[in-house]
């Protein structure tokens, strides 16, 4: 047995891990890497050939790290099964395919911006939305704890891991030379009482080989209430202002959060009732992935649930004009959005004109004066920055790069 990183090895995009056992191998993971454009698109085109020739693939979960590059897999050539979570497989209909969009708007941008230089090199996506569903089509959707066999002579289960919806850590039993040796693959773990979904499950024991995700490994978080605490704060003080708040968030995972605290907020009497909108296609297309699996939410959302009802029964567009329109009573003073912003793929940059992203447009339009709050949900990366940063690298405080066009040698 053996273990081999292909991908996210000393920096934190790109999970591509290989498991090699006398019967085949196994990939566990096959993201994209997300940095800088020209550096993303030449590594994310070809994928290593030890990966395409895999037997078999297991998902951990459907952020693009770690699933983006599952249909360049199967383009290339993989013909196995790709092992996951029903909620994951769900959420990757949609992600892979704002991947795919994301993609072609970036290429057609700069093909019809630098199409006339006899240096340019036109680009096409790595993939498109045929691919994906070709890719979808080898999903084996499986709930948690059942035992499946992706080879002869490995048994594997999928555990919660609390990080997003379906995220799953990965159980391989592998049974050789008459012995048996345990695997865990932790994925990207959540933390422990975090809203709606229920806590990491505990692994079986003994384990003989542990691989770890450690992206933050270095940080020690602030505790969970301290959220719930704040945005009543930003919303109550807004709200007596007369203003606004726009809040930058992920489409999965951070923008359900909000709303399950917001709801939570209004029913408890202590924050008043206000308009509030999803503005993001991705966002609410998740939402509804989210009302599909009450199976992965804790006892306390469940509870919810049976007493108060849907808690994502809000207000959803899915574009800021529609929003812009909006003459509701209320509306136009007291808008909360939330809407994603470089959740769902590789983000363009600079971003296809004359359309521009949310996460501007709306301050730009409504944030005029002090009564007004941007409040974002975690942290988003300043201009000139990106996920493809180096382990160790720091978070902040880098100067912003400009975009070099590639050239013919």
């Amino acid at each position: 047995m053996r273990l081999r990183f292909l991908g996210a090895a000393e920096e934190v995009t790109g999970s591509l891990l290989l498991v090699e056992v006398e019967s085949g191998s196994i990939i566990v993971d096959c993201g994209m890497f997300q940095g800088r454009r020209q550096e993303s698109r030449l590594r994310n085109a070809k994928l290593p050939r030890a990966a395409i020739e895999a037997d078999a693939a297991i998902l951990t979960h459907s952020h693009i790290d770690h699933s983006g590059s599952m249909p360049t897999l199967v383009k290339s050539g993989f013909q196995g099964s790709i092992y996951t979570t029903l909620a994951t497989a769900n959420l990757c209909s949609y992600m892979l395919r704002d991947s795919a969009r994301i993609q072609a708007a970036d290429a057609a941008y700069l093909n019809r911006k630098y199409g006339r230089d006899p240096d340019w090199v036109p680009i096409t996506p790595t993939y498109d939305e045929v691919d994906v569903l070709h890719a979808l089509d080898r999903f084996v959707a499986l709930s948690y704890r059942r035992p499946f066999e992706p080879l002869p002579g490995v048994t594997a289960q999928l555990l919660n891991a609390g990080h997003i919806l379906g995220s799953a850590q990965v159980v391989l039993d592998v049974h050789e030379h008459g012995k048996t040796k345990r695997i865990l693959i932790s994925g990207d773990l959540g933390r422990k009482g975090l809203p709606i979904l229920r806590d990491p499950e505990t692994p079986p024991h003994p384990v003989d080989a542990l691989v770890l995700e450690s992206t933050y490994g270095d940080r020690v978080h602030g505790p969970v209430e301290s959220m719930q605490t704040e945005i009543e704060r930003v919303v109550r003080a807004t709200v007596a202002r007369g203003g606004k708040i726009i809040v930058p968030a992920f489409a999965v995972g951070r923008t359900q959060e909000l709303l399950f605290v917001l709801h939570g907020l209004l029913r408890a009497g202590r924050i008043s009732e206000l308009p509030i909108y999803i503005d993001s296609p991705l966002a609410i297309n998740v939402t509804e992935v989210f009302r599909m699996h009450p199976e992965c939410f804790d006892e306390e959302t469940r509870s919810f649930f049976d007493e108060h009802g849907d808690v994502f029964s809000f207000a959803l567009h899915e574009d800021g004009r529609g929003i812009d329109g909006d003459q509701s009573p209320g509306g136009p003073r007291h808008h909360h959005r939330c809407f994603r912003h470089g959740g769902g793929g590789p983000r363009p940059s600079p971003p296809p004109k004359p359309r521009r992203r949310r996460a501007q447009h709306h301050p730009d339009r409504r944030l005029h004066g002090r009564a007004h709050a941007r409040a974002p949900l975690g942290r988003t990366a300043p201009t000139g920055e990106n996920l493809g940063r180096r382990a160790g690298a720091p978070r902040s405080g880098r100067s912003p790069q400009r975009f070099q066009r590639p050239r013919r040698p």
